[in-house]
């Protein structure tokens, strides 16, 4: 049997980014390295950064104060990175730069507009952009969604007029 990779096969640029400089990082690192989450959905890449020594955590709060954390791909939610500061935890950001690219526009467009994101709801890019966007946005996961998002959106239309 022969198998045949297709030329776009493998993870994206901002996944192997991530990977690749968390690697860099815990080799060069005398310093226990958290990570919040999994920095990305692949059990062998994470299983192979835990044996370089990351550590990784679910939860904020399971950060002590004074440590290195990495933020992964997938990016964090705002309240997340800001707990962090609050902790004085240095953060070491490899979020996905499509990823940082969208929450900048996010946070740019949200004063004058409803922010949309089309995803699943509960997977941490969604959570994290969505904690950017602010009190007038919704996600999209399913086409059910469809019309309570449309109706959220007409009633800030009228809103306004009012």
């Amino acid at each position: 049997m022969e198998i045949i990779c297709g030329k776009m096969c493998g993870f994206c640029s901002g996944v192997e980014y991530s990977i690749n400089k968390a690697f860099e990082i815990l080799k060069s690192s005398q310093d226990k390295i958290y990570c919040l989450g999994q920095i990305v959905h692949n059990e062998w890449v994470i299983h192979k950064l835990e044996n370089y020594g990351m550590t990784i955590v679910n939860n904020i709060d399971d950060v002590p104060n004074n440590v290195r954390l990495i933020i992964r791909a997938h990016g964090e939610p705002k309240e997340t990175i800001n707990k962090a500061i609050s902790k004085k935890i240095e953060l070491i950001n490899l979020t996905c730069g499509k990823i940082k690219v969208i929450t900048n526009k996010i946070e740019k467009e949200k004063q004058n507009s409803f922010i949309v994101i089309v995803g699943k709801k509960n997977h941490p890019e969604t959570i994290g952009l969505l904690s950017y966007a602010g009190k007038n946005s919704n996600i999209i996961e399913n086409y059910e969604d469809i019309s309570s998002v449309c109706k959220q959106i007409k009633e800030k239309i009228l809103e306004k007029f009012m």
